[in-house]
């Protein structure tokens, strides 16, 4: 048979320089996330690697040795799978958020902010890199017990969904524990705090390590086994896996917002959050309580709602006031979005304005759910606590407002505010008690007008009393509609702002669209 000629059709394979290859694998890795790939190949080359494995091979000959020294060896692949689950813990709350702080501490100190702005790469990207090499570093030291799981199925006693869902479980838990040490360090810009978020690292997950390791770990089991033997568990899965998926998004964003520059757009991520996490914990309470039980379960939804709520309203009412030339680059040109979107653009009198957007309609909606929906009235008494808790978030909040206008411009007047919503509630609860206590006629159990600051006795006391809880929701009220008018000029200014940024937008691009026509 003749050799195949070079007219025939047929293509010889030709040789390819391994270095190419490796070049081009990594151009395409780069494309995916430059910050994951260097992270995984920093670890890789690290001498943490081979003591890991080390010590994953001392692991599993511990487990062996022990199990034949008992008399009759494990009885079932129980023992086997919780010594398995024992060792998975300093996995997940220590070795991967260990790392995450410490990879993210050196991405700070080369200079993170300035690689933004020199190559485009975003703080989200960023923060989505460290996550993705905490979990491909899970998976790593996973795959280091998975034959002490995959023992613990053979002898049976053990499932193959159990070890799935304790595998998710760990999963979810070592992200959250890796993003919330990313965001420790993105908050640690000098040696102090760094020093400050190590302590918090090393003492709080190795507290909660040898917890877990110890005597903790048999009540987690019987919690989650509680958790499955849930009536309605796929609806619980769904609605728990949201929460956490809602939750690390959060803790995501709250680190990208810490990376970003003073003048990019930090707010408009949090504040079209909250309207997704209203509606999704709005449909996660109609599916998990049952229809009888509505007039419980939505006034409580309303109470939560009105802390999410006010907790983001005190972060937007306390930025900075002006919108900066990057910020107005980025408002809609078309002159009807503009103003409706203004609630959601940077500024604390826009801050202010979506804080009142979103405070009521939590409360009504629980007030006119449960009739709808349930047939039965909401419980008088938490409504009552509902609507008096957003109005007391409202006050304090536009409080806090007004003193943030009377500091200067800058980043530090934003967190001294904020710190001072903090103190006015202190003073409000604990300044009628000081009164009550040297110079009142009354017991200091016994409720006052001058109490009205104080919303948890104002809480207790009303729940007792419904009269008085009218009364009180009166003054309440009137309190909030007079500072909601004190902010209507600032109201008024802040779309005002938005419209000229908007028509501004719209005379830059109006001449290349009639250059375009010509």
């Amino acid at each position: 048979m003749s050799p195949p000629s070079e007219t025939s059709g047929s293509r010889v394979p030709t040789s390819h320089n391994p270095a190419e290859v490796t070049d081009k694998i990594s151009r395409r890795l780069d494309r995916l996330n430059p910050v994951l790939v260097r992270d995984l190949q920093t670890w890789i080359r690290s001498k943490l690697l081979l003591l890991s494995i080390a010590l994953g091979c001392i692991a599993l000959l511990l487990v062996s040795t022990s199990g034949m020294q008992q008399d009759h060896g494990f009885a079932n692949g129980m023992g086997v799978f919780d010594l398995a689950l024992i060792l998975v813990v300093p996995i997940v709350l220590l070795a991967v958020p260990l790392h995450a702080y410490q990879s993210m501490l050196e991405e700070m100190h080369e200079g993170v902010l300035d690689q933004l702005v020199l190559t485009g790469l975003s703080p989200r990207r960023i923060i989505l890199g460290k996550a993705g090499s905490s979990l491909a570093q899970f998976f790593f030291f996973l795959s280091l017990l998975s034959p002490l799981m995959a023992l613990a199925f053979v002898m049976r006693g053990v499932g193959i969904g159990l070890i799935a869902f304790y595998v998710g479980f760990s999963l979810l838990a070592a992200v959250s524990a890796a993003l919330l040490a990313v965001l420790l360090a993105t908050l640690a810009r000098t040696k102090l705090l760094q020093s400050l978020g190590q302590f918090v690292i090393l003492f709080g997950l190795w507290s909660a390590t040898v917890g877990l390791m110890t005597e903790g770990m048999s009540d987690l089991r019987f919690e989650i086994n509680g958790f499955l033997n849930e009536p309605k568990l796929p609806t619980l899965i769904l609605c728990s896996t949201w929460a956490w998926i809602c939750g690390a998004f959060l803790l995501m964003q709250c680190a990208a917002a810490m990376l970003a520059h003073p003048h990019e757009n930090r707010s408009t991520g949090f504040r079209l959050f909250l309207p997704l996490l209203f509606v999704t914990g709005v449909i996660s309470v109609l599916l998990m309580a049952d229809p009888g039980g509505y007039h419980n379960a939505l006034p409580g939804f309303a109470i939560m709602a009105s802390l999410v709520v006010g907790t983001f309203g005190l972060f937007a009412s306390t930025e900075q006031e002006k919108l900066s030339p990057r910020q107005r680059s980025l408002v809609p040109a078309h002159p009807s979005k503009a103003p409706l979107l203004a609630p959601y653009l940077p500024g604390r009198s826009r801050g202010l304005l979506f804080t009142l957007i979103w405070l009521m309609p939590s409360v009504l909606f629980a007030t006119f759910t449960a009739e709808l929906i349930g047939g039965s009235s909401p419980h008088t008494g938490m409504l009552n606590i509902a609507y008096q808790s957003a109005m007391y978030f409202w006050i304090y909040i536009a409080l806090t407002y007004q003193l943030r206008k009377r500091l200067p411009e800058r980043t530090l007047s934003n967190w001294m505010a904020r710190g001072s919503f903090f103190l006015l509630l202190a003073a409000g609860c604990l300044l009628p008690l000081f009164y009550d206590l040297l110079v009142g006629t009354k017991p200091y159990r016994e409720f006052g007008w001058h109490h009205l600051g104080n919303p948890f006795f104002v809480f207790a006391e009303g729940y007792r009393n419904l009269h008085l809880q009218y009364q009180i929701q009166g003054i309440l009220a009137g309190i909030s509609v007079l500072l909601a008018v004190l902010a209507l000029s600032d109201f008024i200014c802040a779309v005002k702002e938005v419209k000229e940024a908007a028509q501004s937008r719209r005379d830059v691009l109006r001449p290349v669209e009639v250059r375009d026509a010509t």
